[in-house]
C-alpha cells in the first residue's frame, strides 16, 4: 500500500489529495459506530481526500530532537491519528494505531514510544483540564 498524497494548504496545515485507505485493527473494524460501517471495507478504511490535517503535533521546542510535524516518516500515522480524532475513535485504539504505523514507517521504538507517550499524555490533559 503508498501512503497518502498531500500538499500544503498553509505553514501548518496539509491537505489529503487522494483517497487514502489504511488498514485498521480489528477493535476498529467491529466499532458500533455508523460512520466506520460506512467507510470500512472489510478490513480498510478510507480517509476522503479535502481532508485537512496538522501534521505530527510536535512542539517547536522539539524539533531538533524529534523532527518537524511533516517529516515524511510522521505524515501517515499524523494523517491516521488526525482522522481518528476527528472522528471521535477511541483514544487507546487511535493512540497504539499512532505508535504502530511510526513503528512501520522506521520510526525508532524509542522514538515512536516518546511520541505515543506524548499523545496519550495531551489526551489526559486534555480531558483533565
Amino acid at each position: 500500500m503508498n501512503g497518502p498524497i498531500i500538499k500544503p494548504i498553509s505553514k501548518t496545515m496539509m491537505v489529503l489529495v487522494e483517497d487514502f485507505k489504511f488498514k485498521a485493527p480489528f477493535a476498529l473494524v467491529l466499532d458500533d459506530d455508523d460512520l466506520m460501517q460506512e467507510l470500512s471495507e472489510k478490513d480498510h478504511i478510507t480517509i476522503k481526500a479535502g481532508f485537512e490535517f496538522d501534521g505530527a503535533s510536535i512542539p517547536r521546542l522539539f524539533h531538533s530532537l524529534i523532527g518537524s510535524p511533516f517529516t515524511p516518516a510522521y505524515i501517515e500515522a499524523a494523517l491516521i491519528h488526525d482522522f481518528c480524532c476527528v472522528n471521535d475513535l477511541d483514544g487507546w485504539v487511535r493512540d497504539e494505531m499512532f505508535k504502530d504505523n511510526l513503528r512501520d514507517n522506521g520510526v525508532s521504538t524509542i522514538k515512536s514510544g516518546a511520541m505515543y507517550k506524548a499523545v496519550v499524555a495531551y489526551r489526559w490533559f486534555a480531558r483533565v483540564f
